[in-house]
């Protein structure tokens, strides 16, 4: 590009004022991985524009005053010289404070013009680090840079802001790049992996907490993924807020910031449902359960009140937040380790695994928030805590998945076991019910046949009671008949009769009056009636052994309801001889009763 005359002015003007200005004012630049610019100076501006900065000699510059105040000011220059000893190009990367909305002015060489370049956080960029400037020094050379600096935001804030100036060197500040890019893309591989295995799992079991799992594996990437600052790359954002602490220092959170809110929420719900269902608390510490469940409801609800809030762009609102945010994912994480332990007391045997899985990370952690307090330029990229953090609880976790699943292994191989042995228990019963059965059917079988038999007993007792009271019938309608001959007999008139008459006439009274006794057919009665009612004479006199054989024939008839006459009529007496004989017998049992009582 062809410079004009004034451009050549411009510029020959610049080189004579800077000679003098700069000749003991410049950074040598040292090939050291980070370097500060003490010596640069600073300039408020009053609507200067950068050819006035390069020509006008009436501007003075001061020596950094590390802190300033910008109360009205809109912008404010700064002035630097960098010189390159070695004999080849360098590639730095810069930095200037406050890092608002900066446009770094520097001379290219190449095109032998004067060009500019943006940073900051308020710079839409899709760059990893949108705060540094990309710059070449000339190989023996001054490079003179110029860098115009926003401070309009500033006015409103307590205190003092820090200005500085710092550079990293290409091979410094690209090496962590790519550390930082490579170990993003390395955990997330890892991590996607493990997604899709427990997704699998997820789809055949139907587990909770394998869906509470996935979701930790999900808020753990994202976060990965924010706090590595790829997304930049994807989605460049420049919302923002910021503040100025009492040392100086500008602090600020971005967009990222309350995405990664948002991502803890994820990372805490599944951790909180994953802790619930992993230790069974629903069965084991209902108490408890109901505790972290309204943690839960009081962490979203928070998180979601501090999302809301910080898009009002106060930082000092956001810092309040963040710290109570803190304070509540402490106070979790102490929760889930005071049920677990306890629960490991308890003998629980997951608790151990879930021990494990969450004392990996914490140790992880504290390892390296003690190599930070012992080396005070640590080489390892702070970028990596979270994700050594978040890998080592999702590696954890799913040692404690594979260890719950061995469990339930086991658990399910006992059951198994207890199956069998209940399968075999139950063949037994069944060959026991079998046999019972048999038996019961034999026995049945046995009980058919003695209801029979009784019914033939009992048919045969109806027909000895049948001809037993037959029997009965025809000794008394035989009596009765013999009692009416004897009555009509002895009504004869022995006046009418010869002598020979007369002694026929007492011969046939003494034939009827034997007839009426005749033991034949008492035996005949005693036999039938054994047949109805066995062992009734045997158990009779053994229980009155002094009975005569009227009286236990008397016994008898009464055994059968037979009435006073029907007896007197059998036994050829009167009634009231019947009644006398069996009051008798009565006085006789009553009076052995006793005896046997008192022995």
């Amino acid at each position: 590009m062809l410079f004009t005359f004034k451009h050549i002015l411009l510029l020959s003007l610049f080189f004579i004022k800077t000679s003098f200005l700069v000749a003991q004012n410049h950074h040598i630049l040292e090939d050291k991985p980070h370097e500060d610019i003490d010596n640069f100076e600073i300039l408020i501006d009053k609507n200067y524009t950068f050819e006035q900065i390069l020509t006008d000699s009436t501007l003075k510059f001061q020596k950094n005053p590390e802190r300033y105040k910008f109360e009205t000011e809109e912008y404010c220059w700064f002035r630097f010289t960098i010189k390159n000893p070695s004999v080849y190009t360098k590639e730095i990367y810069l930095v200037t404070a406050p890092k608002i909305n900066n446009t770094l002015y520097f001379y290219n060489y190449e095109d032998k013009e004067w060009q500019t370049n943006q940073a900051g956080i308020a710079i839409t960029n899709s760059k990893m680090r949108k705060t540094y400037f990309h710059i070449y020094l000339q190989p023996k050379a001054l490079n003179y840079f110029y860098v115009k600096v926003k401070v309009r935001e500033l006015h409103t804030q307590e205190h003092s802001v820090r200005t500085y100036i710092y550079f990293k060197s290409k091979e410094n500040f690209e090496q962590k790049v790519q550390f930082v890019i490579v170990s993003c893309i390395v955990v997330c591989f890892a991590m996607c992996l493990f997604f899709i295995y427990n997704l699998y799992i997820f789809t055949v079991f139907r587990d909770l907490t394998y869906l509470y799992y996935l979701i930790i594996i999900v808020g753990g990437v994202l976060y990965i993924i924010e706090s590595s600052n790829v997304i930049d790359f994807v989605i460049p954002i420049s919302f923002y807020g910021l503040g100025v602490q009492p040392d100086g220092n500008l602090y600020f959170y971005q967009a990222k910031n309350i995405i990664n809110i948002a991502n803890l929420l994820l990372i805490f719900f599944g951790y909180i449902q994953f802790s619930r269902n992993y230790l069974k608390l629903q069965t084991y510490l209902v108490f408890w359960d109901t505790i972290m469940k309204y943690t839960l409801y009081i962490f979203c609800s928070f998180s979601i009140f501090f999302i809301a809030c910080s898009f009002s762009k106060s930082f000092y609102l956001y810092t309040q937040l963040a710290f109570f945010h803190n304070i509540l994912c402490t106070v979790i994480i102490l929760l889930i380790f005071g049920v677990s332990i306890f629960l490991y007391k308890e003998g629980y045997k997951l608790a151990r695994y879930f021990l494990l899985a969450n004392t990996f990370p914490l140790l992880g952690i504290l390892s390296i928030a003690f190599y930070l307090v012992l080396y005070k330029s640590p080489t390892i990229n702070l970028q990596l805590i979270p994700h050594i953090a978040i890998i080592l609880q999702t590696v954890g976790f799913a040692i404690a998945l594979v260890a719950r699943i061995n469990l339930l292994k086991d658990e399910l191989k006992e059951k198994q076991l207890k199956a069998e042995q209940l399968e075999k228990e139950n063949d037994k019963m069944l060959a026991r019910n079998r046999y019972i059965e048999l038996e019961n059917e034999h026995i049945i079988s046995e009980m058919a046949q003695e209801v029979n038999q009784n019914a033939d007993l009992q048919q045969k007792l109806e027909v000895n009671q049948r001809e037993l009271t037959a029997n009965m019938l025809y000794l008394y309608q035989k009596n009765e008949m013999l009692a009416s001959l004897q009555r009509q007999i002895k009504n004869l008139s022995f006046k009418d009769t010869t002598d020979k008459n007369r002694a026929g006439i007492r011969e046939i009274k003494s034939t009827i009056k034997n007839d009426l006794y005749l033991e034949n057919d008492w035996d005949k009665f005693k036999i039938h009636f054994e047949e109805v009612h066995p062992n009734f004479f045997r158990n009779l006199k053994e229980k009155y052994p002094t009975l005569t054989p009227n009286e236990i024939r008397l016994s008898a008839y009464y055994h059968l309801n037979m009435s006073a006459k029907e007896i007197a009529t059998l036994l050829n007496i009167n009634p009231t001889s019947v009644h006398r004989a069996k009051s008798r017998l009565n006085k006789k049992m009553e009076k052995a009763n006793k005896e046997k009582q008192g022995n």
